[in-house]
């Protein structure tokens, strides 16, 4: 996909990737173009915190990657309540953790 992309648009400057393995994948064909990961395109992955992404943050070649937390009970609950006469914010936190260069050091990857 990434391929095609550059092809079709070479002026690209960001990736966006839902998870780290399609943002390492995103990395390799960028790479594999003479181009500069985290300089001449920037790649955010949609995350799954693998230790693999950690390191590309650390190498300057991805921008970040998120632990996302599905959080289906607050769905339920918020259904729930709705179900029941109430109403919700425009907004609910679900939790999500963002790593980043400024933080690498400090977060644990899920794996």
């Amino acid at each position: 996909m990434v391929t095609s992309v550059l092809q079709s648009t070479p002026d690209l400057k960001v990736v966006y990737s839902h998870n780290d393995e399609m943002a390492l994948g995103a990395i390799e064909v960028i790479e594999a173009a003479g181009l500069k990961p985290g300089e001449d395109i920037l790649i955010y992955s949609g995350g799954d915190y693998q230790t693999n992404a950690f390191e590309a943050i650390k190498a300057g070649k991805l921008v970040c990657t998120e632990l996302y937390n599905n959080r289906g009970e607050l769905a339920c609950q918020a259904a729930v309540h709705v179900l029941e006469g109430g109403t919700l914010p425009k907004k609910i936190n679900l939790g999500t953790t963002m790593c980043t260069i400024e933080n690498v050091d400090t977060e644990t990857p899920a794996y």
